[in-house]
């Protein structure tokens, strides 16, 4: 028999051998992959980079302070083209392109050519999936270009995975690009998740359990409230100073949701959802499930989720950009991002995963309090100018429907009409623009032959043509003067700094501490993630790594 010692000195060995194995998975586990094996797009349809700090203290630790406390942060991150919105952000993140490439010029531009409206990701040609008929006609075919996802899928013959989820379609399909697995989008009508035909046939079983349980439902029977006392909300400005439409009228907390959102002919207002801090809530709530049920970053093919967080744009669209319910809407996000890093932490290592943040475009001041400050600002009546426009150009070249629209910023006119009446298009377009430029409202107008013979440098004609494509684009742009907003919409694409400088903060894999103060276009981030994959860039790519992060 073995005396006391002897299994003594065995148990000691398997003991240490133990703590050997253990002690090199801990270490392994430490080590950064070489390459990330999950990377997660977390874009928020708007926000200004000093938005962040002037919430810090109110931030709990695991959200904001987490990934700048412990990633590397860019101070002077933005877009560098006219027109700022949110489908030409998602494409420009995706392609590492301007808007003139990939062609996504706004969220939705006129066909001449069919003389109608076009919606940036409408496809007449696909079925929904999953959802309602009226929310399910949408790909990525109006998209130009290639993405960072579709090389990544194109480097290993598909065995990577790459998924958009976002309440808008435009966000979950733009920013996933033409190969992806799938994008998710939300089903107003239905209150699930839906795709088209152009993904898949039908929804995986995963995703019909979790549409089942309805968990909108369970956020509308909710009451919003305020998540702090209101006397602390200092950050925000009276309402006195606000536009506030508010839910259904209501402009006050708390907002019983159960009440507002009851059913409307027998169904469920599920659009609600987008104007409360929960969809965000419910859209993390997804982009987990995703996560586990498609197994991400767990083989040895790299993934990428594009995950887009919209709320900021409906809630400033009913309550203002300077509200309190915005203010609570950020610092929710706060709490809901410190929930989503715990949990990628505990499904996924740290060290494995990269993730960035940013946003599709800034935002302006309020017009009451630009004009309490005695700073510039206005509305600008298109329909008005349209309508002086017409009659001038009747006068001028005789009577006819010489302009078919104003749309994004931008006038079409009818060519057809132009060249059979036999008139020099740039003649037209150079009295057009010089009638515009006599508005007070309008600081600018660019006639788009402009382009053909100019050599810009980083101004505003050359954001505007970074913004034009031939193919989509109208004739003149109009830029309005800084502050002034075209009229009867809660916000006014621009180019100028408050509308296109966004944060951008980068956490996890080999991502240090520390702060970029260089000027970054927002077409850096996917070459600095081909970069990171060793994949090659989309094919219209025109942004730089941001070398800096691996140092």
């Amino acid at each position: 028999m073995f005396n006391n010692s002897y299994i003594r000195f065995i148990l000691a060995g398997f003991l240490l051998f133990f703590l050997i194995i253990v002690s090199k998975a801990q270490q392994s586990n430490r080590i950064p992959s070489e390459r990330p094996e999950l990377i997660i797009a977390l874009v928020v349809d708007q926000m200004r980079p000093d938005q962040i700090h002037r919430l810090w203290d109110k931030f709990g630790e695991g959200g904001f302070k987490k990934l700048i406390n412990n990633g590397t942060v860019i101070q002077q991150a933005g877009y560098h083209y006219f027109n700022t919105q949110g489908p030409p952000g998602y494409a420009t993140i995706s392609s590492g392109t301007q808007p003139s490439d990939h062609g996504i010029v706004s969220t939705d531009w006129y066909e001449l050519l069919g003389e109608e409206m076009v919606r940036s990701t409408e496809d007449l040609s696909v079925n929904p999936v999953g959802g309602s008929f009226i929310n399910g006609l949408f790909s990525p075919d109006n998209l130009m270009v290639s993405t960072l996802g579709d090389e990544l899928k194109l480097s290993n013959q598909s065995r990577s995975k790459v998924f958009g989820v976002g309440l808008n379609n435009e966000g979950a399909i733009l920013s996933s690009g033409h190969s992806a697995d799938a994008a998710f989008w939300f089903d107003e009508s239905t209150g699930g998740w839906m795709t088209s035909t152009y993904y898949m046939d039908s929804l995986p079983l995963w995703l019909n359990k979790f549409n089942q349980k309805m968990l909108p439902d369970i956020y509308l029977d909710r009451t919003w409230e305020p998540l702090l006392p209101l006397n602390e909300y200092t950050e925000s400005m009276p309402d006195s100073l606000l536009n506030k439409e508010g839910l259904f009228g209501q402009v006050t907390f708390p907002y019983d949701l159960k009440k507002l959102g009851g059913k409307r002919n027998r169904r469920r207002d599920y659009s609600l959802m987008k104007y409360t801090p929960y969809g965000v809530t419910f859209t993390m709530d997804m982009a987990l499930t995703l996560i586990i049920e498609e197994e991400l970053g767990k083989d040895n093919y790299p993934d990428y989720l594009a995950l887009n967080l919209s709320a900021f744009g409906p809630v400033s669209e009913k309550f203002g950009l300077e509200s309190v319910e915005f203010e609570d809407v950020l610092l929710r996000l706060d709490r809901e991002l410190a929930h989503f890093l715990k949990s990628i932490e505990e499904l996924l290592d740290k060290n494995r995963v990269l993730i960035f943040f940013t946003a599709t475009h800034g935002m302006h001041k309020e017009s009451e309090y630009l004009r309490k400050m005695k700073l510039p600002t206005g509305q600008f009546d298109r329909n008005q100018a349209l309508s002086l426009l017409k009659s001038y150009l009747n006068v001028k070249f005789g009577s006819g429907n010489w302009i078919k629209g104003y749309y994004g910023n931008q006038i079409y006119f009818n060519r057809v009409l132009i060249e059979d009446s036999k008139i020099s298009l740039q003649e037209i377009r150079d009295q057009v623009a010089n009638f515009m430029v006599q508005f007070t409202a309008v600081a600018h107008a660019i006639t788009t032959s402009t382009f053909s013979y100019a050599n810009f440098s980083d101004n505003l004609n050359s954001l505007v043509r970074n913004g034009y494509n031939p193919k989509r684009s109208g004739d003149i742009t109009v830029v309005l003067r800084s502050g002034w907003r075209l009229e009867g919409e809660g916000r006014t694409s621009t180019g100028y700094n408050y509308d296109r400088r966004v944060p951008m903060i980068w956490y996890g894999w080999k991502i240090g501490k520390n702060i970029i103060y260089r000027d970054i276009d927002i077409t850096d981030i996917a070459p600095t993630l081909s970069l990171f994959l060793n994949i090659p860039l989309p094919d219209a790519c025109s942004g730089k790594p941001i070398l800096e992060l691996l140092k």
